[in-house]
């Protein structure tokens, strides 16, 4: 075989190779998708993870086929819903998934008054960007019925 014909070969080879380091790509297809807050951590420097009980509140997220999703907060004995619309994008490698509020914007776990972005994360898991502005640092993790 010419150098010709193998350089264009190897290139194409490398070229597919893939990224080591990427993110798995959620399954987009299982739906619905439930989600369960599993850790939670204070905005202070090294503050120390707080799990299961022993967290403010529970919260659950139930994400639809169709783009809707619902979202749960338990604590003190009460559940407080919302419900709105979310889509996946993509920002220089990394998933994010971007939540609309319908209603329940009380429940919103971000700097904005009305959606939420969600990293999705090493191990499958979904963390919010309330930290940036002082709130909590919160990890959620997908669970089977």
């Amino acid at each position: 075989m010419r150098p010709v014909f193998i350089a264009p070969l190897l290139f194409l080879f490398l070229s597919c190779e893939k990224n080591k380091n990427a993110i798995a790509v959620p399954d987009k297809s299982a739906f619905p998708e439930r989600w369960e807050l599993v850790e939670m951590r204070g905005s202070q420097i090294n503050a120390e993870p707080l799990r299961g009980e022993g967290m403010a509140w529970q919260s659950r997220y139930i994400f639809h086929k169709d783009g809707s999703f619902q979202k749960f907060r338990m604590i003190n004995g009460d559940t407080i819903s919302a419900q709105g619309t979310f889509k996946w994008t993509v920002i220089e490698d990394r998933h994010y998934m971007e939540l609309s509020y319908t209603s329940g914007k009380e429940l919103i776990e971000s700097c904005s008054r009305d959606t939420d972005t969600l990293l999705y994360g090493e191990g499958g898991t979904l963390i919010t960007s309330w930290e940036i502005c002082d709130g909590p640092f919160l990890v959620y993790k997908p669970v089977s019925e």
